[in-house]
């Protein structure tokens, strides 16, 4: 029974500094009087994370705006999308290389290690993107 179950579960660790998407549920905008929840974002900006409370909870740098009633400190499930624009990624290194066909056409992509990245953030980028 227990493999079964973790089978949906994912682990999921990140170190002080590292940014992440939370999620934001009704009851944490109820403080946004006069806006339907429904036209307000699901997820919240790329919140820094200050501290490691636990094993599955971590509390985040928030906002100006938020109110002393919403509680900085969120589970692992809360943490939403990965930010893709949370501001420029610096390489660290180049693990392994391989070349794509598209439509006719051979493009050369890197698997790039970011600094301050964990491994399973590793992504394949192409090489024009990266001389950018």
């Amino acid at each position: 029974m227990k493999k079964q179950a973790n089978k949906n579960r994912r682990s999921q660790e990140f170190n002080v500094g590292y940014k992440i998407m939370v999620k934001l549920l009704p009851r944490d905008l109820k403080f946004l009087r006069g806006r339907d929840s429904r036209l307000l974002q699901k997820y919240e900006r790329p919140l820094t994370i200050v501290k490691k409370i636990g094993k599955m909870a971590y509390k985040v740098d928030p906002p100006h705006w938020w109110s002393r009633q919403l509680y900085p400190v969120f589970h692992v499930r809360r943490q939403g999308l990965k930010p893709k624009a949370a501001g420029k990624r610096v390489a660290e290194a180049i693990l392994n290389d391989r070349v794509i066909t598209a439509s006719r056409k051979r493009h050369q992509e890197y698997l790039v290690k970011w600094q301050g990245y964990m491994e399973e953030e590793n992504t394949w980028e192409r090489a024009a993107d990266l001389s950018a």
